[in-house]
């Protein structure tokens, strides 16, 4: 589910990782970002079928825990055991080159396909965060090396 809400929605790893129960809203297909780089709350619209895939866990609870034996309940991800699953799953799938893509590239892919199908530079700056467009075109320009 992290990594289809990366690809669906243009979040960065520690916004998603940052996620409590009560930022989802099922109904509305709406999940808010509370915890952002820039400091400014923003609301995602990623796909019903991605908002499926959460866990429900209580309003207070992250989203996204520590599941390993041994760790406490509510423990929250370092965005490096997200990678290592990615890099992990991409060799297993035998990806070459697993260890060049990163979870920003998931972030850059959605730019660069919402430029693609046409999305208002405005909307898309607005659902990422961004405020400088020429990063955000370069994100986008990006995209294409990243994704395998």
């Amino acid at each position: 589910p992290m990594f289809t809400l990366l690809a669906d929605s243009g979040a960065r790893i520690g916004e998603v990782l940052a996620l409590r129960g009560g930022d989802i809203d099922r109904k509305n297909r709406a999940i808010r970002l509370g915890k952002t780089k820039t400091g400014d709350p923003r609301t995602l619209r990623p796909p019903a079928e991605t908002i499926a895939l959460l866990p429900e866990v209580a309003a207070n609870e992250l989203v996204f825990q520590a599941a390993r034996p041994g760790c406490r309940r509510g423990k929250p991800l370092g965005g490096r055991v997200p990678l290592g699953v990615l890099w992990r799953a991409l060799e297993a799938l035998e990806i070459a080159d697993a260890q060049n893509v990163d979870l920003h590239s998931f972030r850059r892919s959605w730019i660069s396909s919402a430029h693609e199908e046409g999305v208002p530079l405005n909307v898309s700056m607005r659902a990422t965060g961004h405020r400088s467009t020429r990063v955000h075109m370069d994100y986008a320009r990006r995209a294409t090396h990243d994704m395998v």
